[in-house]
């Protein structure tokens, strides 16, 4: 039984859901402004005044409809009983989602000048919002409160441009009591009082003063620099500041009385190290002991610091070519050297070698090496006590026992150096703070906690585990405003409490940016064994500090130790730097307070306003302004929105330099406090008067100064009562600002003039397709097919507003039918015939338009030249066989060419004639042919040549010929002036001939060098030679010149065809001829060994480059330094050099070329033995070792620093070309 057939589905219904308005006014070309065009007016004269408003939706025929005010307060009735716990406010506002609002929506409303609900009232509805934004307008500045110090995060020191190596080292040295405490006990010299608040000892104490009582989150340590006469704009190295201050310090700590002091640094920070060499053959030990500050450990990757330091203890073999000269054996003898630690500080500085010196780009680079160092590091097994042989004074190096005391330290910082290169890059340090006993990140001003990092045991931690300590871990931390807020504070920490320690587990933690580790040695009894001269200060303030290390479970127990206190002329400059915070709050508080009423009151102001400015019908009085206007107006006070001024900023920016600040404007405070922070602006901007306030009202305004007909969606119509009350009450005006709503007639009738034409052009194009064919062969005329296939568009390309469309005859289209001669055109494909009721359709539109009769004859001349032209391409292909017949060798020859041989003589002639003239021999009917050989272009002002035709560039420039040729040449073309070229023998500067070629006239020199110095980039020839080979003084050979020419051109000349294909010869592969570059004048000499070792496949540190018979040196000299021509040839000696016989080398020439200049490094500030500098925030960057000689020839130059990565750019710079951060 077949399957029932399913019943169709009930078609869906078209048409709108029940219930729903038709939108007419969003129907495709529907325009309700517009609708009277071609309906109610059919010529522009007659528009009337309510034609006019319509166009801008301000007449009472409009369709636009009064939205009611969303924004006006509405009454409960007072007939209404009151529930229990409402509020009885009649001014509460009411806004109803199911009140009639006539379909009132942003969308819907955009275009309606009646409603004025969606401009931004919001901003002002929400008062806590408008507070916060009004109080940011207003320029109250940041509140310095924000800037105040969390009690639980330490202070940042702010960076002053590069800076930021000092910083790291200056909190590492803040957490050591017992260095701080040595610090604040040195005492000024007595001889010399009025100096000492200049000395760098004097502002370290107040720096650590700040980092200890300050009140704000950063410190500025710009004294401190100053007294130090660094050079805030470049970077230095962190271990090498470390080693001149500590030195620096240990000078000044040497001149203070108590012994302590005297001997602070070496008893904190320095331990001894034993150079030993024993011989093999005598047992003779030489030994040298020497201190050290820092243990310094090459790198290997996923190493550890054991492992480092076992191998920087290792023996070392001297044989074979390294034997040891025995002063006992007098003789080479193979020996053992060794080093020893004989003796280990309190406090343990590693410095992780990460610079390093790479062979291939002659400079330093940085090594990215992962280095794993413990929280615990057991020094006992790399320190040694040497025995003594019996009966003799000789240690005994191999029967040496580790000492059996307790050498264990304790991790307390990590300096880090972020960043790929050894030049640039940025310091931050991880230290643990002994006061909070918490690890902490500081980088820079920027301080966060660091959960996850090694916490000393007796430590409250919950759940640490050993293996997710990262030395890359980072708190998060919420930053706003400037303020840090720290979410993960831990309070047990300050409770001591007995923890029992977990089992001894071995853990690493591993950074590949390390690059100095700070350990403190642990007591056997439990403590950190830091010698603390603060013991004996006041106990007055001082806080309790609880130091565990985990030794043992009986060593986990609390120590005390007391954390020194400040100097008191140290605390007076804290003091006055707190008291100066303080006041600046005080006086930010009464300005805040002075402006949340001045809030109050704008605010208020602007809701009676826009709460009753809405227009109810078209009978109220009114007043036009911009959509923009009124958004400006709302948001004036809120945001800082661009106005319309009368003064330049030029003028403004004159103005308020000239004007002196008062308290009003700027908090009285330092200048260190100051600079660490955005100064308060001023608050005359946005008090309410001046020319600021001026709110553009020009959108809506034609060319003529009235209302724009197109702009009627961007109108809005306002109470004149309530626009009165804008410009009294709000001290805000409008420009222009028109009380009178005029609207502009002569736009609105180019206006009705370009939609009538978009209506009445389709009918007439309509008509015109069912009368333009012909009804006969005999009949018709002629028109531009061009011209009628535009014009037949719904919107022709032709078609110009408020000009209409060109007639047929116009000038563009008229050659479509007539010639030149004023006859029918003989082109049949550019025109067309149509009827003649077309043309009397289309001269209704084109009065003037007289089309030519289909029937009319074409030009006469137009064919009699069709004719002749025929004729004359035959005699010119002619002409052209008999001239390539007669130069036959010249159209065969390749450009550029050598004379053949010796002694031969030729012609030079103008390559650019030659291309030309083969060009016309190809296509004399097409191509031009050329009217003249001119070699003029090659002689300069001197009547020389400006040409040397031993430049292969110049080469190809010419072509040169024999005299036969240059005569027959003559007999077509008129050819001049005559250039003889010749070969010739010469003798070089190595005794051996060469051939030149010779011209006459002669060459100028001086022209051709300076033609050849104008270029802005251009290619050079790189030829390569070998070894043994004489560097040629110019590429004048001949031989060389056709190398060169080979190169240029992109081909061999000396190649052997084979079955897989072309290949060099042998002679040409191990020559390997060389390579073409291109070059700008700035390019340097190392940019150059750079591209060639890619192209050749030739370290940098094996290239000698030659121009002209020198050599070029320094890697920093430009092309435009060498002086090097435009297409030139430089020549490339690849040698194979010693890499340790180049880094240790005595010749000073051989180094200074290839070592790059490592910069002034701390040469001229205290550290490095300077003097006093007048200016040192001052940078000077283009110093080089020949600066001190000759000053004049490097003038100074000053670069701009990024902050992020430190790297010097250009003064010009926008952008970092380092980080490409913007500067």
């Amino acid at each position: 039984m077949p399957e029932r057939r399913k019943k169709r589905g009930s078609p869906p219904a078209r048409g709108l859901p029940a219930g729903q308005r038709l939108l007419r006014d969003r129907l495709a070309g529907a325009d309700h402004n517009w609708a009277w065009v071609a309906t109610e007016v059919q010529d522009e004269s007659e528009i009337t005044q309510e034609h006019l408003l319509q166009t801008c939706g301000l007449s009472q025929k409009s369709h636009k409809s009064f939205c009611p005010n969303k924004f006006t307060p509405k009454s409960k009735p007072k007939s209404q009983n009151v529930v229990e716990g409402e509020l009885e406010d009649d001014s509460i506002i009411v806004i109803s989602d199911t009140e009639d609002t006539t379909n009132c929506s942003k969308r819907a409303c955009s275009d309606n000048p009646n409603c004025l609900n969606y401009l931004g009232q919001e901003l002002w509805e929400k008062e806590d919002d408008a507070l916060e934004a009004f109080l940011k307008v207003v320029g109250l500045g940041e509140n310095p409160a924000e800037y105040k110090r969390d009690p639980k995060i330490p202070i940042g020191l702010k960076n002053l441009g590069a800076t930021c190596y000092a910083n790291a080292f200056l909190q590492v040295w803040f957490q050591d009591l017992a260095f701080r405490a040595g610090v604040y006990q040195c005492q000024p010299p007595r001889d010399s009082n009025h100096k000492y608040e200049d000395s760098p000892i004097f502002q370290l104490q107040v720096t650590f003063a700040a980092l200890q009582v300050g009140i704000e989150n950063v410190f500025n340590p710009i004294k401190l620099v100053e007294s130090l006469m660094l050079r805030t704009s470049e970077q230095q190295d962190a271990q090498e500041f470390s080693k001149l201050f500590m030195s620096h310090l240990d000078s000044e700590f040497k001149k203070q009385t108590l012994p302590r002091l005297k001997s602070l640094i070496p008893d904190q920070f320095e331990g001894k190290l034993l150079y030993a060499t024993v011989c093999e053959n005598c047992k003779n030990r030489s030994e040298r002991e020497s201190q050290f500050l820092e243990l310094e450990l090459n790198l290997q990757n996923n190493s550890t610091v054991e492992d480092r330091l076992s191998a920087l203890l290792a023996p070392e073999k001297l044989t074979d070519d390294n034997k040891y000269l025995c002063s006992y054996c007098e003789s080479l003898e193979d020996a053992t050297r060794y080093t020893e630690i004989h003796n280990l500080p309190p406090v343990l500085h590693i410095s992780l070698l990460r610079f390093v010196y790479d062979v291939s780009t002659m400079a330093r680079k940085k090594s990215k090496q992962v280095i794993q160092f413990p929280p615990y590091l057991n020094m006992e097994q790399f320190l040694h006590v040497p025995k003594t042989a019996p009966g003799s004074s000789m240690p005994l190096l191999p029967e040496s026992e580790p000492i059996r005391g307790k050498h264990v330290y304790e991790l307390r910082g990590v300096l880090l150096h972020k960043g790929p290169s050894a030049y640039h890059g940025h310091y931050e340090a991880r230290v643990y703070d002994v006061t909070a006993k918490q690890w902490y990140q500081f980088n820079d001003d920027e301080v966060s906690p660091l959960s996850n990092l090694h916490k000393p045991s007796g430590t409250k931690v919950e759940k640490a585990n050993a293996n997710d300590a990262s030395v890359n871990g980072r708190a998060k931390q919420t930053k706003k405003a400037g303020k840090r807020r720290i979410d993960d504070s831990d309070d047990d920490v300050d409770r001591i409490e007995e923890i029992v320690p977990e089992p001894r587990v071995t853990k690493y933690l591993t950074s590949k940016d390390a690059y100095m580790l700070i350990y403190a040695r642990c007591d056997p009894d439990g403590g950190t064994q830091t010698k603390n001269p603060a013991s004996t200060m006041q106990t007055n303030g001082i806080v309790d500090l609880v130091v565990t290390t985990g030794i043992s479970a009986a060593a986990c127990t609390a120590v005390r130790s007391a954390v020194p206190n400040p100097p008191e002329r140290a605390l007076e400059v804290v003091r006055s730097l707190n008291n100066a915070c303080e006041e600046e709050c005080r006086k930010y508080d009464e300005r805040e307070k002075e402006h949340r009423q001045k809030f109050k009151t704008t605010r208020q102001m602007v809701l009676d306003i826009y709460r009753s400015w809405s227009v109810s019908s078209a009978q109220d009085e009114f007043v036009v302004l911009s959509r923009s206007a009124l958004e400006n107006w709302l948001k004036s006070w809120l945001t800082t929105t661009k106005r319309k001024t009368k003064e330049t900023e030029a003028d403004q920016s004159t103005k308020k330099d000239s004007t002196p600040a008062t308290e009003e404007d700027f908090p009285d405070s330092s200048s260190l406090l100051a600079s660490t922070r955005m100064p308060s602006t001023s608050l005359t901007d946005h008090n309410g008067s001046g020319s600021e306030n001026v709110i553009d009202n020009s959108s809506i305004f034609c060319r003529h100064g009235l209302l724009d007909p197109l702009k009627g969606p961007e109108m809005k119509r306002i109470r004149t009562a309530s626009f009165e009350a804008i410009m009294k009450c709000s001290e805000r005006c409008f420009d222009p600002n028109s009380h009178h709503v005029e609207v502009c007639r002569q736009c609105v009738q180019d206006e009705f003039n370009e939609r009538l034409y978009q209506i009445e052009h389709p009918r007439m194009v309509d008509k015109f397709d069912e009368i333009h064919y012909t009804e006969t062969e005999s009949e018709g005329y002629w028109i531009s097919k061009a011209w009628l296939k535009d014009w037949r568009c719904p919107k022709p390309k032709m078609h110009v507003r408020s000009r209409g469309d060109p007639p047929p005859d116009d000038e563009e289209y008229a050659r479509h039918v007539q010639c030149e001669h004023g006859g029918l055109s003989l082109n049949l494909s550019v025109r067309r015939r149509i009827s003649e009721k077309a043309v009397a359709l289309l001269q209704k539109i084109y009065p003037n338009w007289n089309p030519p009769p289909w029937s009319e004859e074409s030009c006469a001349v137009c064919d009699a030249l069709v004719i002749i032209s025929k004729e004359d391409k035959l005699e010119l292909r002619k002409k052209a066989e008999n001239e390539k017949a007669l130069l036959k060798r010249v159209s065969e020859i390749e450009i550029p060419n050598l004379l053949s041989s010796q002694n031969q003589t030729g012609v030079v002639v103008s390559a650019k004639f030659v291309r030309s003239w083969k060009a016309w021999l190809q296509r004399p009917g097409d191509a031009a042919r050329p009217e003249s050989l001119d070699n003029s272009v090659f002689f300069c002002e001197h009547q020389k040549l400006n040409l040397d035709p031993n430049n292969a560039a110049d080469l190809r420039n010419i072509l040169v010929i024999s005299f036969a040729e240059w005569e027959t040449l003559n007999t077509f073309y008129t050819a001049g002036p005559l250039i003889e070229i010749r070969t010739v023998h010469d003798l070089n500067g190595f005794g051996k001939t060469r051939e030149l070629s010779v011209t006459t006239p002669d060459i100028c020199a001086d022209c051709c060098r300076k033609r050849r110095l104008q270029y802005e980039t251009t290619r050079i020839t790189v030829m390569r030679l070998k070894e043994a080979e004489k560097i040629p003084e110019h590429a004048s050979s001949s031989s060389i010149v056709d190398e060169v020419l080979m190169i240029l051109n992109g081909k061999n000349h000396d190649t052997i065809k084979s079955g897989s294909g072309i290949r060099q010869s042998k002679r040409l592969r191990e020559k390997n001829t060389g390579s073409t570059i291109t070059v700008k004048k700035t390019t340097t000499i190392r940019e150059i060994k750079v591209l060639l070792q890619k192209e050749l496949d030739v370290p940098t540190i094996s290239q000698r480059l030659f121009y002209h018979g020198r050599e070029l040196e320094g890697n920093t000299t430009t092309v435009a330094d060498a002086e090097i021509l435009a297409n030139d040839v430089l020549y490339l000696k690849a040698i194979e050099e010693d890499d340790e016989l180049l880094l240790t080398s005595d010749n000073d020439e051989l180094r200074s070329r290839k070592k790059r200049n490592e910069g002034r490094a701390f040469g001229g500030t205290l550290l490095g033995g300077g003097t006093a500098d007048p200016s040192p925030m001052e940078v000077d960057v283009a110093v080089d070792d020949t600066a001190s000689e000759t000053p004049s020839e490097h003038p100074t130059v000053t670069m701009r620093t990024c902050t992020t990565c430190t790297f010097e750019n250009l003064p010009g710079a926008l952008n970092c070309e380092m980080c490409d951060f913007s500067l």
